[in-house]
């Protein structure tokens, strides 16, 4: 499970700006939690926080805007069609979530994966 900043593209023009999360396991992800505190751009512009938790979560890619709720069906997308966006950690998203094993695992901006407790969530 991976996540990354990125702009969803539509017809070669840019939409929304939000999250990719990846799901590149053969298995569907439980108990989803996304979140990205506020935060602002290099040229000052603010970035809108996300924070939604997602029951289930099947294999692919998906475009998280700062505008979904959890209760939203995701639908999955091309990476093709996601700009990814770099040098700001501000755009990163930390995640929590549990395998198919139940294991309780968090992603945090930077990337790092570990255990997580139960009750952790971003």
């Amino acid at each position: 499970m991976s996540t990354w900043p990125a702009i969803r593209l539509s017809n070669g023009r840019q939409g929304p700006w939000g999250v990719a999360i990846a799901n590149t396991s053969h298995d569907p992800i439980y108990d989803v939690a996304v979140g990205r505190p506020r935060g602002v751009t290099q040229n000052g512009t603010n970035i809108d926080a996300i924070s939604l938790t997602l029951k289930v979560l099947p294999p692919g890619v998906y475009f998280l805007d700062p505008k979904d709720k959890g209760d939203d069906m995701l639908t999955a997308v091309s990476p093709a069609g996601l700009k990814p966006i770099f040098r700001n950690i501000d755009y990163c998203a930390e995640l929590t979530f549990r395998d198919s094993s139940s294991a309780m695992w968090r992603r945090l901006r930077n990337g790092q994966l570990s255990s997580a407790e139960a009750t952790g969530a971003p």
